[in-house]
């Protein structure tokens, strides 16, 4: 992984992350061991983000999202270490959708 595909991968799902970690799970991600990330397999599109401590949170917080279902076909989860700063935890998140959409291919 190289800088530049990184930036651009921040750049793009960054607000993402940020507005997930400051307003919709603002204490949540400080306790999950775990995010998962739904997508479309289309680059550039937008991705729904949601943390989660085990599988029995998983189940909880996804029931929260069911509108999920309906606008995404992929989702992947990820392991991360408890009590990760949200740098910490943006960097993860953004290595994880670089995974995702292969931000090597441009």
């Amino acid at each position: 992984m190289n800088n530049t595909d990184y930036e651009k991968c921040k750049s793009a799902y960054g607000w993402i992350v940020d507005y997930n970690i400051r307003y919709k799970q603002q204490e949540h991600y400080k306790v999950c061991s775990h995010f998962a990330i739904w997508y479309n397999t289309i680059k550039g599109n937008p991705v729904e983000l949601f943390f989660f401590k085990d599988y029995a949170d998983y189940k909880v917080q996804s029931g929260k999202y069911r509108h999920l279902v309906l606008h995404y076909s992929e989702v992947e989860s990820f392991d991360c270490p408890l009590n990760c700063t949200k740098e910490e935890i943006t960097d993860l998140v953004i290595k994880a959708i670089m995974t995702i959409f292969d931000y090597t291919k441009e």
